[in-house]
């Protein structure tokens, strides 16, 4: 609790181009980002670390990477940061069913470091023919109230590294992300750093 509270202590004194040097002491298995908000002539800056408490590898009619953080901001709110990164040609992981009803994820086929955007996800389905995306989506709850949404689909990331140790995932990534496109929210845009060592993960079907 010591570590969380001087964490949060130190992130009050960041300025907004000191992402790039405070990733050297990220804790594993976060996020560190900084959010830029545009609310008619006032604008806010809040950087943020969360923890993936949560790891997904999809599989069924398509395949992405599902990433989810939380955590209580100094007000008792709870801000949560989902990554869905579908699989693409030069992203994807692949899932291989071993005996003994064991299996593994491999990744070596991925030539890190990869840089995506969202173009290269335009015009992507399900099996039932449902437009599917890759995105960044953030929201912060009081209690079970909503109090502020941003949908992140126009973005960039450079996945630095992605391996696994038997279930267990290491990946590192930085992004940029902004939903200047989304005229259902206001002008936002969000610049961070992924971090995850040895984080367990689920595998579910999807539709």
């Amino acid at each position: 609790m010591k570590i969380v509270t001087l964490f949060f202590f130190l992130l009050s004194f960041l300025s907004i181009g000191s992402i790039t040097a405070a990733r050297q002491w990220q804790p594993k298995n976060t996020v560190l980002f900084t959010l830029k908000t545009q609310e008619s002539d006032d604008t806010t800056f809040s950087t943020r670390v969360l923890f993936c408490n949560e790891a997904y590898v999809t599989s069924g009619s398509f395949g992405a990477l599902e990433l989810n953080f939380s955590a209580l901001d100094e007000n008792g709110n709870r801000i949560y940061l989902k990554m869905n990164l579908l699989y693409i040609d030069k992203f994807n992981i692949i899932y291989n069913r071993l005996e003994n009803y064991k299996y593994e994820f491999v990744t070596d086929h991925i030539d890190c470091p990869v840089a995506l955007n969202d173009s290269d996800f335009q015009d992507m389905y399900s099996f039932f023919e449902r437009l599917i995306h890759s995105y960044f989506w953030l929201e912060t709850f009081h209690g079970s109230e909503s109090l502020q949404r941003e949908y992140f689909g126009h973005f960039t990331i450079t996945v630095n590294s992605i391996y696994f140790e038997n279930d267990s995932l290491y990946f590192s990534a930085d992004f940029t992300a902004d939903n200047h496109q989304n005229v259902y929210f206001s002008p936002s845009e969000i610049t961070g750093s992924i971090k995850v060592n040895g984080l367990p993960v689920c595998w579910k079907m999807v539709d």
